[in-house]
């Protein structure tokens, strides 16, 4: 983890708070941001900066107050602040479903799901085109914590028909518990199901071994093509050379 740096990323010109992003003494990010809209756009912080805690107190841009958030990733902090404040000209469009998940614990954990839900959507869309994307497991819980049902669907879909290899529940649920651990379990057994019932269907044919008739060969290609159209089976990733193998 890097160094924190002395001086804080400006999110709010005339920012009233500091947070300290990250475990010290190696805080990884300080952010200045306004307590106001980020008590707009969060119930959390509006109780914070509310004037009941020290953290609401004497609030005034010529001395930021500092609020330490030492359990919260840095990164997935500043994206989401600087989605609430409109501050989104140097954000990506494009993100990995590992800081997906991180942002979407950012997001439950500070309610603020509707703050960052047009973005959500941006970059669930291009993920979505990922299935076999590093941890794209993650984006089951992503998902779910950010309300998108649609999107959390067709994850599910994903995860049993385009990936080889088996699913891990950790992952699934990126050691969290808020998943329910019989839905986990389900999405792995249809999964082991589906490639069990695409290995029946394919070993007749697979199995005769080389195949040298092009009209064989066509026929196969044709297979492909139907198990491909009724996602039976993730042909992207699992070739008849595999099957023979």
């Amino acid at each position: 983890m890097a160094e924190m740096s002395t001086a804080a990323e400006i999110i709010a010109k005339r920012g009233d708070v500091e947070l300290y992003v990250g475990r010290a003494p190696q805080t990884e990010k300080k952010l200045l941001v306004s307590s106001m809209l980020l008590s707009y756009m969060s119930p959390v912080f509006a109780v914070m900066f509310d004037g009941r805690f020290a953290e609401g107190q004497a609030l005034t841009p010529a001395s930021p107050r500092v609020v330490s958030l030492p359990e919260d990733d840095a990164d997935s902090m500043a994206i989401v602040c600087k989605i609430m404040h409109t501050r989104t000209a140097d954000l990506s469009v494009t993100i990995t479903p590992t800081q997906f998940a991180d942002i979407a614990m950012i997001c439950h954990k500070y309610d603020c799901v509707d703050a960052v839900r047009a973005w959500s959507i941006i970059w669930i869309a291009d993920l979505l085109q990922k299935p076999t994307a590093p941890d794209f497991e993650k984006m089951l819980v992503a998902a779910y914590l950010l309300d998108l049902a649609p999107e959390f669907l067709r994850v599910s879909k994903s995860l049993i028909r385009d990936r080889c290899d088996l699913l891990s529940i950790s992952a699934m649920s990126n050691g969290e518990d808020f998943l329910p651990l019989r839905l986990l379990e389900r999405i792995t057994k249809e999964q082991y199901e589906t490639q069990k019932r695409a290995l029946v269907a394919l070993n007749p044919i697979v199995a005769k071994g080389k195949i040298t008739c092009e009209a064989y060969q066509k026929a196969i290609g044709f297979l492909s093509q139907e198990f491909r159209k009724t996602q039976i089976w993730p042909l992207q990733t699992m070739s008849v050379k595999v099957l023979q193998a």
